[in-house]
């Protein structure tokens, strides 16, 4: 069941900005998933997220 979770990121200017706060407290809380995917802003969140560089999305 664990390896069929996945994590869908949006675009968008001010949902990018929430994504990145809830991204960061996944790393703090080293919470990972086997699925990313993201588009426009979301994948810039998810490249930040996958490299787990914390405080990259600031």
């Amino acid at each position: 069941m664990e390896n069929q979770v996945g994590l869908v990121l949006e675009g968008g200017g001010m949902r990018g900005v929430y994504t990145a706060g809830i991204l960061e407290y996944f790393l703090e809380t080293q919470l990972f998933f086997p699925y990313v995917i993201g588009v426009s802003a979301g994948a810039c969140n998810a490249a930040s997220y996958l490299s787990k560089q914390k405080g990259r999305n600031k």
